[in-house]
């Protein structure tokens, strides 16, 4: 692999400050892009929302003096994101339906993954992270809108379920559990599925893919029982 990847898994966690809990993280993927800027991609929130979540992030990079700007303040963000110097793109968490939609309709999917192959960085949280896979059909989101189709990036070859829970969240709870929901979508999909929980991510570079944060990952794939994805190790289940 010769993308730069950090894939989060929420981007409010731990000190409930954007990202905090993955800093290290960011800035050692910053540290091996080139240089530029940071592009936040904000599109996963509702137009009246993205300048509130652009500032949380635009306080974070500035904390890192890293110089920012936001893909909708600008005029065209299909050319901006084609031609613009750029160090690593930042795709937000919000409602992956919303994002995968506006995405497609601004024509951005060909060109943001041509600039990740090239070298710019690509950094996400939760609908950010759905998003790299070769589908967002792994969300948890409320279908609010309708995408064209459910392509995403397909940046690494498997789904991510970002804020993974295993079992039951209340005991009297009787709806599916996040398991039972997984084993649904591999009834009709051949291919695996990380279970990314709450504070953890997938870093990736020439070396692979290595899980990192605070605890572990659950892969899921048909037919098999679940595995386990130990903090710290590489991804060897493809």
């Amino acid at each position: 692999m010769n993308m730069q990847l950090l894939l989060i898994s929420s981007t409010f966690s731990g000190s409930g400050s954007f990202v905090e809990h993955a800093r290290a993280a960011v800035e050692n993927i910053l540290a091996a892009c080139p240089d530029g800027e940071v592009l936040f991609i904000p599109y996963a929130s509702p137009e009246h929302k993205r300048n509130e979540y652009t500032n949380h992030a635009r306080d974070f990079f500035a904390s890192l003096g890293q110089s920012f700007r936001s893909a909708h303040e600008v005029e065209n963000p299909k050319e901006y994101i084609a031609s613009a110097p750029l160090k690593a793109v930042f795709v937000s968490g919000g409602n992956t339906f919303l994002l995968t939609k506006t995405m497609q309709e601004l024509d951005v999917l060909d060109v943001l993954r041509n600039r990740i192959e090239q070298g710019v960085g690509y950094m996400s949280a939760s609908a950010g992270t759905n998003f790299a896979c070769p589908t967002m059909q792994t969300t948890n989101d409320m279908p609010i809108v309708e995408p064209a189709s459910f392509k995403t990036l397909g940046l690494v070859p498997f789904q991510i379920n970002a804020h993974y829970v295993p079992g039951r969240l209340i005991p009297t709870m009787s709806g599916e559990t996040r398991e039972q929901r997984l084993e649904e979508f591999l009834d009709y999909n051949d291919t695996k599925v990380v279970g990314l929980p709450e504070s953890t991510w997938i870093r990736g570079d020439v070396n692979g893919l290595v899980l990192g944060g605070n605890g572990d990952a659950v892969i899921f794939q048909s037919n098999q029982a679940p595995t386990t994805w130990s903090q710290g190790t590489a991804f060897n289940f493809i």
